[in-house]
Formats: structure tokens, C-alpha cells, sequence
């Protein structure tokens, strides 16, 4: 399941994102292959502007309404919702509820997985110093 995941996350999936009125906006999503950034652009769109968001930037991976008042969106049951340690939040609207749990379970591991990487790192450069 991880890997068929992580497969068609790397590619490039359609998914659609929630918009602060409540409708959404059908973007394409993507993993970079180190995995470090979720890539966010507009469908359909050719020039469309790409954001990039280093998986250790998100602070908080939920489902449903539970960041709805932190996060200021109007997230239903369908929603996964990432918090950025920036205050910012992004929600993915997913039509399955299945699959809604397997797109935040395996980005939260993602993102847990790169956060502790990046503090290794720190740790390590921070002994350095010493």
C-alpha cells in the first residue's frame, strides 16, 4: 500500500484542494523522490505557479473537522488538513473515506519520518560545533 502509494505521489496525483469559501480547486500533488517537499500546482494550468512545502514544515496532519476553527477552512469528514508551523493551513478534500486515511496516514509518516531526519542533522551540527 506504501509503495503504490508513494508511487503515484511521486508521478503526480490529481487531488482536489479546499478553498477558504468552501469549494475546491482541483491541483495536482506530488512527492519529490528524496522525500522532502509536497509540491502543490494548480490543474490544468500550464503556468500555473508550484508551491513547494518541506515535509518538516508541517506541524499538524489531521482528518475531518478537527482543525476546522485552528485552521479557518470548512473541513467536512472528507478533509485532510495539514497545519504549517507558519500558521498556515492547507486541506485536501479526498471522496473516500479509505483513502482519505491512507493519504493522511502515509504523508503523516512522511512527515514525522523527514522531521526527525532534519533534527538528526541538527544535532549532529550542533555537537560539531562543540
Amino acid at each position: 500500500v506504501i509503495a503504490d502509494f508513494t508511487r503515484k505521489m511521486v508521478k503526480g496525483r490529481s487531488v482536489m484542494v479546499l478553498a477558504t469559501t468552501g469549494s475546491t480547486i482541483e491541483c495536482i500533488a506530488s512527492l519529490d523522490r528524496k522525500l522532502h517537499f509536497l509540491s502543490i500546482q494548480r490543474a490544468g494550468k500550464k503556468d500555473a505557479k508550484k508551491r513547494s512545502i518541506p515535509l518538516e514544515e508541517i506541524e499538524k496532519v489531521s482528518v475531518g473537522t478537527d482543525l476546522a476553527s485552528e485552521s479557518g477552512l470548512p473541513l467536512d469528514e472528507f478533509c485532510v488538513c495539514f497545519m504549517l508551523k507558519e500558521g498556515q493551513a492547507i486541506a485536501f478534500r479526498i471522496e473516500d473515506i479509505e483513502e482519505r486515511d491512507t493519504f493522511a496516514l502515509i504523508l503523516s509518516m512522511f512527515v514525522d519520518q523527514r522531521t526527525q531526519e532534519v533534527e538528526r542533522k541538527k544535532l549532529k551540527e550542533a555537537q560539531k560545533k562543540k
